[in-house]
Parts: C-alpha cells; sequence; structure tokens
C-alpha cells in the first residue's frame, strides 16, 4: 500500500502556501487554493449546473494530455536540479531561492499531475454512468460528480497558475545568473 500512498505529494503541495517571513501556512493562499475551489463546485452542485458527455469527453481529453505533459515538465525539473547539483557555481545568495523554487515546483507539478488524474478518473466515471443511464433519466452529471468536477478544475488551473509563476521565477533568475557570468 506504500507504494500508491499519494499522501506525501497533498502534503509536500500544501507546505508552498506559506509565508515566507513567518513560515506558517498563509490562510489566504488556503482560501484561495481549497477554500476558492470547493465555493465553486458547491455553486455549480447547488445551482444543478450539471455537465453533458461532450463536455466530459473534452475533459477527458484535456486532462489526459495535461497529465502526459505535467510528466515531462517533471523530468524536466529533476534534469535541472541534476545539471545544477553537477554545475561548479560560484558564491551565489540567491542559490537557496532558486533551489526553494525548485523544490515547490516539484511539489506543486506533482500534485497537479495527482488532480490531472483524478480528473480523468471521475470524468471516466461520470461518461461511464451517462452511458448506462436509464431511458428517462437526466443525461448531465449528478451533484456529486459535478462538485468533483468543478473543484477539482479550479484546483487545477490555480496550481498552474502557481506553478507558470514560480517557472517564470526560477527561470527569470538564471538568466540574471548568466548575465553576472558573461559581465564577470
Amino acid at each position: 500500500m506504500r507504494k500508491i500512498n499519494l499522501w506525501r505529494i497533498v502534503q509536500d503541495h500544501a507546505q508552498t502556501l506559506v509565508d515566507y517571513p513567518s513560515k506558517r501556512l498563509s490562510r489566504s493562499d488556503l482560501a484561495v487554493f481549497a477554500g476558492l475551489p470547493i465555493a465553486g463546485g458547491i455553486a455549480c452542485a447547488w445551482f444543478q449546473i450539471g455537465f453533458k458527455a461532450e463536455v466530459l469527453d473534452g475533459l477527458l481529453t484535456a486532462f489526459s494530455i495535461f497529465a502526459g505533459l505535467l510528466l515531462n515538465l517533471l523530468v524536466l525539473v529533476f534534469s535541472y536540479t541534476q545539471s545544477s547539483a553537477q554545475t561548479p557555481r560560484p558564491i551565489d545568495p540567491k542559490a537557496a531561492i532558486r533551489e526553494r523554487l525548485t523544490r515547490e515546483i516539484h511539489a506543486n507539478v506533482s500534485f497537479a499531475i495527482l488532480v490531472s488524474l483524478a480528473m480523468v478518473v471521475c470524468t471516466v466515471v461520470a461518461l461511464w454512468l451517462l452511458k448506462h443511464a436509464e431511458q428517462g433519466t437526466p443525461n448531465e452529471t449528478g451533484w456529486l460528480l459535478t462538485f468533483l468536477l468543478v473543484t477539482l478544475s479550479i484546483n487545477f488551473g490555480l496550481t498552474m497558475m502557481m506553478v507558470l509563476k514560480r517557472m517564470h521565477l526560477l527561470i527569470d533568475q538564471e538568466f540574471e545568473l548568466a548575465n553576472h557570468r558573461k559581465a564577470a
């Protein structure tokens, strides 16, 4: 069971939602990354917004592709850490920041892959239920699957924005370091 225990990925991702000066969990980050997706899911379920099979097909395709692309991004992050560890660098005050960013990107991308896989599973279940529903039953997802799909989708989007921001910062710092080396 330990081989498929994914709790560490969730914990590592949650540890990236901190205020850096205090190193404590940020309530505002928690509200955005957990509260906002849950509120969106509850709102859609409350207003009985459901998804038809065509939308589910699109979600299934999109999140399957995202899972594969994010696995490749994870390999690139790993390659970056390997090359950074092997490349001798002069004393660099921003090295600790780059290492923290790389660890956080790793945690966030791993979590995004997990969310993508959860979306794929929820979407497959929803499609199966819709295709095997009896005649006369609604041809949209029920409240539970709608809640899960919306919550996971919003969380995924927010997590990807955080990954994008961190990747931008990391690459920006690498450009600064390269320019500093050229000037020296």
